[in-house]
């Protein structure tokens, strides 16, 4: 392993966010394509309770399956929501507060296990 993400927390964090917005990926879709759990994306997000060797492989699965560079989640990624915002003046990026998240998140986890039964 040549880049220990570990150490780029804040960027890492960041930049898979910004990739799974730009992309349309939900924490359940990410899931399924690559094996990282929706619980373990929320993590790698908000950077806690993730072992170093663990935080490095869930960032490297993630870059193998979308055949991405070493370094493509340690660098730079152009927030695309910005430009769209600054054509489009009605539409602008909102930060959710923590307990939103919260919420969203148990309300994806909720549809996760509705789907797996609707499937069958």
């Amino acid at each position: 392993m040549g880049i220990n993400y570990y150490e780029h927390l804040v960027v890492v964090a960041q930049n898979l966010k910004l990739f799974m917005n730009q992309k349309g990926y939900t924490r359940s879709s990410l899931s399924k394509l690559t094996g990282v759990t929706a619980v373990d994306q929320l993590l790698l997000k908000k950077r806690k309770n993730l072992d170093k060797q663990l935080y490095n492989g869930y960032v490297m699965m993630i870059n193998d399956v979308f055949s991405l560079e070493e370094d493509y989640f340690i660098r730079p990624i152009l927030d695309q929501s910005s430009e769209l915002a600054t054509t489009t003046p009605s539409i602008t990026p909102t930060e959710r507060s923590e307990i939103a998240e919260e919420l969203l998140f148990g309300l994806n986890h909720m549809l996760e296990i509705y789907s797996m039964f609707i499937e069958e």
